[in-house]
């Protein structure tokens, strides 16, 4: 009987643990994640949100952030945090053109990577309007 209750505790805590959010920043992150978030945090509130998507390919890790805008880039990260290359974003939108074969094949695969962390800030006016800048519609 006692086995069954310390079963079933078991399952019911990894239910429960399995049920939060993926996009919690975790202390089990490594720091330089935590870093980023926090680098993330500080900058202006993205539209869409910022976030870190975490794609797996031979047995490696890598985290993706998304750019801010069409223009910009986006930044692929190892495991340890050392920036590989930017695989899509800039002026014609196909990054910096220094990623390796695989970057390509493995974010446009139908694995949609797993969130890691999404910024979860509410936009307000002052989000989207610069101190001093007054807009006008005529």
């Amino acid at each position: 009987m006692m086995k069954r209750i310390v079963i079933m505790c078991t399952v019911c805590a990894s239910l429960l643990l399995s049920s939060l959010p993926t996009h919690a920043q975790s202390p089990m992150q490594p720091k330089w994640i935590q870093r980023l978030i926090t680098r993330l945090q500080s900058e202006p509130l993205r539209n869409p949100p910022a976030k870190i998507l975490r794609y797996t390919n031979a047995r490696r890790s890598y985290y993706y952030v998304p750019p801010a805008a069409g223009d910009q880039f986006s930044t692929l990260y190892n495991s340890v945090g050392k920036e590989i290359c930017a695989p899509d974003g800039g002026i014609t939108g196909m990054g910096d053109g220094k990623c390796p074969s695989f970057v390509r094949k493995m974010l446009s695969s139908r694995d949609p990577g797993k969130v890691v962390w999404q910024d979860s800030r509410e936009s307000t006016s002052s989000d989207t309007q610069k101190p001093g800048l007054k807009i006008q519609v005529e």
